[in-house]
């Protein structure tokens, strides 16, 4: 049995679906809020749809990976296994280095659930 899963025992990047479920009923109750909280949100940009699985084809498997901001916000996302929506660190090195070259004013920002 795995141990229970704190924010102090174990960085958020390595909890698993199993590890949210050993937490207490009322954590788990809030990550499942957060978990379906995501599922509605790609339902409403139609992201997925349930189809048969056509023969001689795989299914995509998926994971849960779970995150806490530093404002203590927790973050669900659902992502296909051998996909990763983020920017290679390349790319933000060329923008840097072009904003540098240019006098280009750069700014940060979240954007939630981009898609």
């Amino acid at each position: 049995m795995l141990p229970t899963v704190s924010a102090e025992s174990k960085p958020y990047h390595k909890w698993t679906y199993r590890d949210i479920q050993t937490l207490p009923s009322d954590q788990q109750t809030e990550w499942r809020k957060v978990c379906e909280t995501e599922l509605n949100i790609l339902k409403e940009q139609n992201i997925y749809e349930y189809v048969d699985v056509p023969k001689g084809h795989k299914v995509i498997n998926n994971c849960w990976v779970f995150d806490v901001k530093p404002n203590d916000c927790k973050c669900a996302h659902l992502v296909a296994k051998g996909f990763s929506p983020v920017v290679r660190f390349e790319t933000v090195r060329l923008m840097l280095a072009l904003a540098s070259l240019e006098n280009w004013h750069i700014e940060g920002l979240n954007v939630r659930s981009a898609y």
